[in-house]
């Protein structure tokens, strides 16, 4: 009768041992931490912010482009063509050797026309469109310092979550051997109830112990999922698996 109510204090208070070991580091293991220098290239390249900067360099340097043509507007080229009888004069005179040459007046169907460039660009349009071409390369130059300043905020932010990635790797680690620690002492304590070697407090407080380390080892490990995944993302790139 002894030992039937011991086995079935044991029942109740017996962690599951068969689901407590699939908590285990095999898959965590296999995931790869590429080095920093990787994460932070990687992150650089494929940032979301620092593309659509470069875009916006982009449109503002086309916008230049065209402003610096727009004289081009104050170009105009005439021409005129006209296509009718004309008279032909020539006038009689006597060259230096006094020989004598006899003009006359004739019609003749000719076509005439003439071509120009001219040019009209106001003092102040020439102004105005300096100032303009000038706020344009400052709207450049002050992109780019943007960039520079979005550049190293987000190194900052790769650099402090690669190292929680790593703090959070080792934690995963120490929780899982102190896991396997109160393994060890709670399978070893259940011999020792069933000897009555230990009385059930303790071996009720091994199982408890056991339970906590549980808990403690699979919030570590998720959360080093996590910070794995968010790393991932941040950086635009998918880590490795051995």
């Amino acid at each position: 009768m002894k030992k039937l109510t011991l086995y079935i204090f044991l029942l109740f208070i017996t962690p599951n041992i068969a689901d407590a070991q699939e908590y285990n580091i095999e898959d965590s293991s296999k995931l790869i931490i590429p080095p920093l220098v990787d994460v932070l290239s990687a992150a650089l390249i494929h940032s979301p912010l620092l593309e659509a900067k470069s875009i916006e360099t982009k449109i503002i340097e086309q916008e230049l482009k065209v402003e610096k043509k727009k004289w081009m507007d104050n170009v105009s080229i005439d021409g005129v063509a006209n296509y009718g009888l004309f008279d032909q004069v020539v006038i009689n005179g006597t060259n230096f050797d006094g020989i004598s040459n006899t003009g006359f007046i004739s019609k003749s169907e000719q076509i005439r026309y003439y071509a120009g460039v001219s040019l009209k660009l106001p003092i102040s349009t020439l102004s105005s469109r300096r100032h303009k071409v000038n706020i344009k390369k400052l709207e450049i130059e002050r992109l780019g310092y943007e960039k520079k300043q979005l550049q190293r905020e987000l190194k900052q932010i790769i650099i402090e979550e690669y190292y929680m990635l790593l703090y959070l790797e080792e934690s995963m680690r120490i929780f899982q051997e102190i896991f396997q620690s109160f393994q060890i002492s709670y399978l070893k304590g259940e011999k020792d109830v069933l000897n009555n070697n230990i009385d059930l407090n303790d071996y009720a407080e091994l199982a408890s112990k056991l339970g906590k380390s549980e808990n403690d080892y699979v919030k570590a490990k998720f959360a080093f999922y996590a910070q794995f995944h968010k790393l991932q993302d941040l950086s635009g790139v998918i880590f490795g698996i051995r």
